[in-house]
Parts: structure tokens; sequence; C-alpha cells
């Protein structure tokens, strides 16, 4: 990446959100896989050098001393598997002569390449090559379509790399709503209405400017941009909805009217957002298509029924000119001339290119100062940077389904993207359904800790007014007329002041009608607290082609900040045109479409579209209480714990150990991108997709037997059963990937395949192989289905057999006694006259026993205190009782004295620890009798001359 932007309003509390979420879409929306790209140590038997990527780094290996970060040794064998202890680290040599690879020691100053085939490590068993089939980072960054499509440069002048930081303007939004006669069919007017009506009233944030187009065979400029600071504004907003149809179909002149309408706040209309809302078709969409790509705008695009036209989504997905600049040169360029790029010859900083000048500015203005001449460089530094960015827009359908959602959900997820994430609505319920006279929609609602301002409940019907029963987590009942109703809209509304009530809020909805109607239920909240990130969740599509025969990978993102959630229930719901619902489970496993596993990313493979048309996209999230877990926030870059610098090993500090927590129970519901599919046969659909690979395969020897383990395929990618398994050996890992069916077969056919996800287990003995001391062998596996379409080759998988050495190992090395004796925390002390009795748990062979009047003293120079002479008998064996009783001597007590104990451990090595826990006693020396007061008086009464 030559330039990179980040937006932000300011270095302040938002700048956390707004980097979480540009380094989120950057993650999960990159075309290789780039997560992991670093290699695990791991040793084969009887080799001590660990191996790394690239294989020509090299180290030492070594393991901290328990209790230390600053000590270390040299690693030790395990006498059961000859394999490293797994604390063993590797530590590299500073100076090693190897410039590979970045992906796994970027903090050596002498790598600065990526491991290509010749110094890739295919054996090493990292998410590289279990996901890449054994190729090494290059190799695949070269068949990604950037660089497959990209001119090599001819200079080594690179430029330095371009990092603006960008101040995000005022959101701006234009509605543009389609008042054309077919919107009067399937009561579309008024559910465009209402939930219109609720994104001006609940979604849209404060401080966003916001104006109305509506338009059929013309356009109308109902509202110019008003800023919304309060309830007025959204109130007068919501006044100037439209309620009636008439017309034709004419999309360009709502868009031309919105960029009007953008464009007189500042007088651009780049980065402004325009919300397109449209149920038919028009052959003169594509006319304004060059408008819009040079306005910059962003669009987002709600395709309402079947007969929306099909172009709508180029819109939303239009490339920005930049992109296209050599393509548009090439078509248009006189030979030997230059050319003046079309759309650009009115501008006044009009980009005049040549054919040499295409090939160095690359999609995003990179550009070769050093060899660009003077005339085009300045023509290119006078382009505004705003007309070289720009963000696709959201792509969005709802279908004419009675007791469909779709429009309020639609809305719903139209949230400002400037990346603070505590600004913005989460949708945290949303349910509809078709309800017969007399009978109730009833749930339960959770609000949990991360949400709770700004908190509203939406009623929505489309025959009469229901009756509402809402109750919060104390008992509070809020009746229908504490909702604010709005007849025309069909809905009723309850804003929560303040902070809502966390827990459970349940609802009660009942039809009071004499026919059936449909009744739903929007819930939205924003955080909590504008410090803490709310749990949030996103949604998204990625289609291979748009044709069937092609599988559609669905994905939703579920995070705290920049941790993941997981173990998460995670349903997508796919619609078709015709109203048809498809759900699946999106899983987080690690198998078929899932990349990794516990990330946060719950995935699955679409493939049940039986139809042409649009598909939409939404997802549940939900969990329930000490079901899911905050995971640990990932860093993927590979720590290293040091190196080794002129044989001196200078390690850094150690790696933080971040425990995952349990997540309260909560709901979300979101909307992803819609997809369109083309080209779907008649008839009964052919077997079309073989089993998805495996990623996963693991193998583990005991003794002789070998236990291979495995998450299963699908018959049909990631889902339902495979027919069968290929198992295969090698002892060459080549042989296996690249010649799989020349290599030894294994019987496996006494295994039916589970389900898609479940776990599959085999053990078995090899046969008819070689095993010596150190055999390394290579396992891999393919499923095939019942018409025998094979997945491909799953990764390697590899077991190392150890012989255990004779009584006198030579080979070998000895296990060194690295291991300090257990700390003592039970040392306790009793005083009797003078006689003090210590006690304590046994741990070691030798203590060293100290006592002083001083605490400090014995806490931080022990060596200082008064050591005492324990009887030279052999300690217990841990974990039984030690006593010692002594009378202090050369020391002065007196009444009062507090003496304090503590002991060091050591072993038969003299290996010591840290000081015990501190005891003490306090000497007590008991008074002389005294005579009581009575007897006193009585003696000087009766001794007294006086006569009584």
């Amino acid at each position: 990446m030559n330039g990179l932007t980040f937006g932000g309003a300011f270095l302040t509390n938002t700048t956390s959100n707004i980097l979480t979420t540009f380094l989120q879409k950057v993650k999960w929306r990159l075309q290789v896989f780039v997560q992991d790209y670093i290699c695990p140590l791991f040793t084969n038997v009887m080799k001590e050098p660990l191996l790394g990527c690239s294989l020509g780094i090299n180290g030492m290996n070594k393991m901290l001393v328990p209790g230390t970060n600053d000590q270390v040794v040299d690693c030790r064998y395990s006498p059961e598997t000859g394999l490293y202890d797994h604390n063993c680290m590797f530590i590299p040599y500073l100076n090693s002569p190897a410039k590979e690879s970045i992906m796994y020691a970027q903090g050596l100053s002498h790598v600065k390449e990526f491991c290509d085939k010749d110094s890739h490590n295919s054996e090493a068993p990292n998410q590289q090559n279990k996901h890449c089939n054994q190729q090494s980072t290059w190799e695949v960054i070269m068949k990604s379509p950037d660089m497959m499509s990209t001119t090599p440069l001819t200079s080594t002048n690179i430029p330095p790399p371009v990092i603006s930081l960008l101040q995000f303007k005022d959101r701006v939004v234009t509605l543009v709503l389609d008042i054309s006669g077919s919107m009067y069919g399937y009561n579309r007017m008024d559910r465009m209405y209402q939930a219109s009506e609720m994104y001006i009233m609940q979604i849209i944030e404060t401080d966003s400017h916001l104006g109305i187009v509506v338009f059929s065979s013309a356009a109308n400029i109902k509202s110019e941009l008003v800023k919304i600071t309060d309830k007025r504004q959204r109130e007068h907003l919501k006044s100037l909805l439209p309620t009636a149809s008439l017309g034709g179909t004419n999309i360009c002149s709502g868009i031309q009217a919105g960029l009007q309408v953008n464009g007189r706040l500042d007088g651009s209309t780049h980065g402004t957002e325009i919300i397109l809302l449209t149920d038919g078709e028009d052959s003169r969409i594509s006319s304004c298509f060059p408008e819009v790509e040079a306005s910059g705008v962003i669009i987002h695009t709600i395709a309402l029924g079947t007969k929306a036209d099909k172009a709508l989504e180029q819109l939303a997905t239009m490339t920005e000119k930049s992109k296209d600049i050599c393509t548009m040169f090439k078509k248009n360029k006189k030979q030997g001339d230059d050319a003046i790029i079309p759309g650009w010859e009115d501008e006044p900083y009009a980009l005049i290119a040549s054919e040499w000048a295409c090939s160095t500015v690359i999609c995003d203005y990179k550009c070769v100062k050093s060899e660009m001449p003077t005339n085009i460089l300045a023509c290119l530094e006078e382009i505004p940077k705003d007309k070289w960015q720009k963000r696709d827009g959201i792509k969005l359908y709802a279908s004419d389904k009675v007791d469909a959602n779709g429009l309020i959900a639609a809305f719903s997820g139209l949230v400002s993207s400037n990346g603070d994430v505590t600004q913005q609505s989460v949708q945290i319920e949303s349910v509809t359904i078709p309800v017969k006279p007399g009978d109730c929609l009833d749930g339960i609602v959770i609000i949990d800790s991360t949400v709770g301002n700004d908190t509203f409940f939406l009623v929505t019907w489309d025959a009469g007014s229901p009756s509402i029963t809402l109750t919060d987590p104390n008992g509070h009942v809020y009746g229908k007329s504490t909702f604010v109703s709005d007849p025309f809209s069909k809905s009723a509304r309850l804003t929560i002041p303040g902070t809502a009530e966390r827990g459970s809020w349940t609802y009660s909805i009942c039809n009071t009608k004499t026919v059936k109607q449909v009744l739903g239920l929007t819930v939205n909240s924003r955080a909590a607290d504008r410090n803490e990130p709310p749990i949030v969740a996103e949604a998204y599509m990625k289609e291979v082609s748009g044709i069937h025969g092609s599988p559609v990978v669905l994905y939703a993102i579920v995070t705290k900040g920049f941790s993941p959630i997981l173990g998460a229930s995670v349903i997508a719901e796919i619609g078709a045109e015709d109203g048809q619902i498809h759900k699946l489970d999106l899983l987080d496993n690690g198998a078929g479409a899932d990349i990794l596993r516990n990330d946060g990313i719950y995935s699955k493979f679409f493939i049940a579209y039986g139809k042409n048309g649009r598909y939409s996209l939404r997802v549940h999230i939900e969990t329930t209480k000490n079901e899911s877990k905050l995971g640990a926030q990932k860093n993927r870059a590979f720590y290293m714990p040091g190196f080794v610098e002129n044989g001196d090993i200078k390690l850094k500090p150690p790696r933080p150990n971040i425990e995952s927590y349990n997540v309260e129970h909560f709901s979300r519901k979101v909307s992803g991108d819609t997809f369109i599919i083309s080209n779907v046969p008649s008839g009964t659909p052919s077997d079309r997709f073989e089993p998805y690979q495996i990623t996963d395969l693991d193998a583990v020897i005991q003794g002789t037997k070998i236990t291979l383990s495995w998450t299963a395929t699908g018959d049909d990618l990631d889902q339902g059963n495979a027919t069968g398994y290929d198992l295969r050996m090698s002892l060459s890992s080549q042989e296996l990937l690249h010649h799989f069916v020349n290599t030894t077969a294994i019987n496996i056919s006494n295994i039916t395949p589970k389900p898609a996800g479940s776990k599959e287990i085999f053990t078995f003995t090899p046969e008819n192989i070689s095993l010596t001391n150190g055999t390394i062998i290579y396992f891999a596996l393919v499923a095939f289905d019942e018409i025998n379409q094979q997945s491909k080759i799953s990764n390697l998988a590899r077991v190392e057999l150890f012989v255990p050495p004779s009584p006198e190992p030579k080979a070998i090395k000895p296990l060194p006694d690295i291991y300090q004796p257990y700390q003592i925390t039970d040392l306790d002390a009793v005083i009797q006259g003078t006689q003090i009795t210590l006690t304590w748990t046994a741990t070691v062979t030798r203590y060293d026993l100290r006592m002083s009047l001083s605490f400090e003293e014995l806490l931080n120079n022990f060596m200082k205190a008064t050591a005492l002479n324990i009887p030279s008998t052999a300690p217990k064996p841990g974990g039984s009782k030690e006593m010692f009783t002594f009378t202090p001597e050369n020391i002065t007590l007196n009444n009062g004295t507090t003496i304090y104990f503590a002991l060091v451990t050591f072993d038969d090595i003299n290996q010591g620890l840290l000081n015990s826990n501190i005891a003490r006693v306090t000497f007590f020396v008991p008074p002389s009798p005294k005579k009581s007061y009575f007897k006193s008086r009585m003696k000087s009464l009766l001794d007294s001359p006086f006569d009584f």
C-alpha cells in the first residue's frame, strides 16, 4: 500500500474507534490470505535447530528459567517424545544474512523480502501452508488480481509512503425517494413512509445534514439540507415525507436533484451520501453514470420489489474516475499525441496524460516523481485528492412479502461511516409476523450493558392499532398510552429517556382487530458510554461471479472494539425475490468458508439459489450468558522473544497473557449487501459443487499408533455429508502434494463421513512402511461426493516416530534440572514461654531459615538477617509437614518484642527460590501478682486509729 489515509475528527476518544473500523475493513476485505502469515516453530526428532521462515534464519534454542524474565538455559528434550519442551523459544541471530521473511521476522533489520518458492519453508505447520497449499507469501501475492494487472516499475527509486490524516466532514445525506405510480402497489408508499420516518426520527446521527428529494417522471426537492440538532428538525423533515404516488420513473432526475442538494453545503458533493429508493425500471439510468462518477458521491441503493432496475446496484459500486484513467486514455488517445481524458476537458486542472504517464499512475495517485515529466507531474499535483478517493455505497433489497420488515431493516443499517461506533444506532431486535385476531406477538428484548442510550421501541401494523404492553427489568409497565402513535405511518414509538434499564424487557403486542394483520417490533439503541465501544455486528457477502454455479460467501463480523465475540449463535436469512427465506448457521470453526477458528468472523457458503434475481441478506446474532466469550485482541505480528547479538542474548519483555471473558446475554440484527444471481437454469439443479477442501488435518503419534483428526467437509462445499474420504501418506511432502494418487493409500472405508462441521477421528497403525527413529510421515486426504467430485487436497499433517532411548541415552540430550523448588507460603510461628516452634510444608532438599527484629530487613535484605541452625536431618518429602523448635539466643527479649521469620528453599543443585511468607511471634513477660484494691483498702481501714 503506497498511500494510507486515516480519517478522524480529531485525535480524541473516537480515534481508536475510527482506526478499529479502518483496520477491520482492511483485514477482512483483502483478497489474499494475510492473516497469520507467520511460522510457528517446530523441530524434528533428534535435530536441534528449530525451523522457521525462512530456513536461512539462524539462532539459538533457549527457554526461560521458571520465575524469571531474563535468565535462559538450553532447551531440553522430552524423554517421551524426543521433542523440545513446549516452553522452548527460538531466538534469532541479529546479523543473520537471510533477507526473508517480512511476515515472520519483520523485527530484524536485514529482513526486507517476502519468502518465495526458493526460500519458503513448506513444511512449517502454519496457517500460510494450510490455507495457501504450501505456497510462499510471494507466490500468493503475485497471483492476486492487483499484481497480475499492474505493470512492474522499471525504476528502483521507490516512492516514499504517503500518510494523510483527514478530518471527517459533517455527514451530508439526501433521501431520494421514488413516488412513481408503481409505488402504490403492495402498500409500498406506506412502507416507505414508515421506514424513512424511522430513519429521520431515530437513526440518522445528530449534527448530520439531511435533505429530501422525490421523483417520478421528474424530480422535486422537498427540503434543502437541514442540520439536525434536536427533535424539532426531525419533526419538520418528517412532515415533508411524501404520501402519494403518481407518474413514471426517471431515476436520473432524482439523482441529479440529490447532487444539487448535497453540493449546496460547501460546493462539493465528494463524500456526501444519497439514499436512493426505487421500485421501477428506467432505460435511461446509465445516462447519469458519468455525472455520478465525477461527483464523488456515495450512493446507497434500496431496490424495492422484483421490478427495480437491474442496473441500480452499479450506482453503488461505481468506480471513481482515477481508476479508469488508463482505460479511458487507451480508448481515446491519438497516435503519438497526448490525450485529454473525457469528462475532464472543462476542469481547470484538466488531466493531460500520455501513455507513458498512464503506466505510472496506478489506480490511486501513485506517481514515480523522479521520472515523471515536469508538466505531467505538475498537472497531477493540481488534482484535488478527493478526485482520487471514493468508497462504495451499500446495496440493499426489500421484497414485497407481507410479513417482511425489509425496508425498516434496510434503513436501520444506513449509519455513519466515520468510525465512531458509539454514535451509531445499533439494532437489537426486528421482528414481524402475521397475527390472527385476538392473538399476540410476544417476546423478550435484551438490553445489554454496552448499549442503552437513545433506545426506542417501534411498533408497526398494517390494519389497525394493536394493544401494547412493555415491561422493563424492574417491573415498570409501559402501556399503549405511553407510546407516541402516528396513524399515517401505522406505527407507535416509545423513546426511553436517559439510559435504558439493563436486562430483559418483555413485550406483548396484541391484535385487537377482527382481521388478521402483520404486527412488528423494532428496537434500536446506541452506546451506553462514549468511552466504551458497544458490541456491534457487520454482515457481508462475497460473490465469486454472481453467475449460477458459483458460490456466495456470507460472513458476519461480531466484535467489541478490537476484540472478537466468540461462541455466538449467528444465523443468516437470505431472502429471494419471491419471498422465500433461506436460513444458514454461520460458523467460526475454521472449516469450509471460515478461514480461521475463533476470530469473530462467522462464515458459510450459500448455494441454495434456485432463481435469478436479487437476494437480500439479514443476520441475527445472539448469545446467552456464559456461552460466549470476549476473545483476546489478536496481534497478527509475530512475537519474537529477543535476538542474539555478538553472542549475547537480549530478551524482550514477555508477551502479555490476555484472558478471555464471558459475555453477557445480547442480541443484534444487521443487514448486508444485496447480491444478484443470473443464468440459473430451469428444472432440477445438478450437483454443482464438490466437497470443500479440508484445512485442519492434524496427526498425533502414540507409540506406533497414529491418530488423525479433521473437521468434516460437506457434499456441496461446507454443507451436507460427503460420501467418503481418500486418505494418503508418504515419506515425502512434495510427493503427497504433487503426486497424490501415487502415494500410499490408507484404508478408511469404515468411516462414514459426518455432517459438515463435525469432528472426524481415525486411528491406525502404519503398515508396509519402514519406521526408524526420526522417520517423518506426511498425511493428506481428499473428500468426494456421490458423483465422485473431489475436494482439493487437504493441508499436510505430519508425525515423527520416536524410539525411547536406552537407560543410558546418548543421542538424547539429558534433562537439565532447571526447575527451582516451589516457594513456601505457609510458614507459621508459635511461642510458648521462651521456645518458638516453626511449621511449614516441605518442598526441597535444604532450607535457609533466618530471623530479624525488622520486617523490612527480612523482606529486602534477607542475607543480613540472623541465620538459625536447622538440624541437618533430611527434609521430608514434598507436601509433608516440617516442624522446628528452638530458643532464641543472642537477642534481647523484652516484653512486647516481635521477632520475624522467613526461609529460602534449595534443591540438590543449590537452586534457590524467593523468600517464603514472613511469620512472626511477640514475646510477652507475665506481670508479677498485684493485690486487689478491696484487700488493700480493708487492710488500711483495720490499721486506722479511729473507731467505727
